[in-house]
């Protein structure tokens, strides 16, 4: 039991000595990778890095903010997870949500389709352990999301 213990500790250790200043669109596929997710790399229309993953069984996007770099290695300041949905919500109902849940933000279309999203921050650096944990969290919010529109 110590040992699988010490084990455990020493992985975690390792997660969390790798810090990003900044990310590439790459490492943070490596890391959805690692911890059982599906990643497709791909670029937005302005040439930045995107992924497309599937998280709670619905598509989930990746977008890459304050980027610099050669595309295809850019690296980059902050990222968005975004997931949009074809379920209809009143403004009232995604302000309800923002009112009663941090870490993700709920808007509606011009349509009314429900929007969900999260921004990270990685300007200064993150370690690849909170890189998880914000992933953890996206995967919990969009979860607890789902059963509020009743998806």
């Amino acid at each position: 039991m110590r040992i699988i213990s010490f084990l455990l500790i020493l992985i975690t250790m390792s997660w969390s000595m790798i810090i990003y200043n900044k990310i590439k669109g790459q490492d943070v596929v490596n890391v959805l990778h690692k911890i059982g997710y599906s990643a497709h790399l791909t670029t937005d229309n302005g040439g930045d890095p995107k992924i497309i993953t599937k998280m709670e069984g619905v598509t989930s996007y990746i977008y890459f903010y304050s980027c610099t770099g050669n595309k295809g290695d850019k690296i980059c300041k902050s990222i968005k997870f975004y997931s949009p949905f074809a379920t209809v919500i009143s403004p009232q109902k995604a302000m309800k949500w923002n009112r009663s849940r941090r870490f993700s933000d709920a808007y509606t279309s011009t349509k009314g389709h429900a929007r969900l999203e999260s921004d990270v921050e990685t300007a200064g650096g993150i370690t690849q352990a909170n890189l998880i944990h914000m992933i953890n969290l996206w995967d919990i919010n969009l979860s607890h999301f789902l059963k509020f529109i009743n998806w």
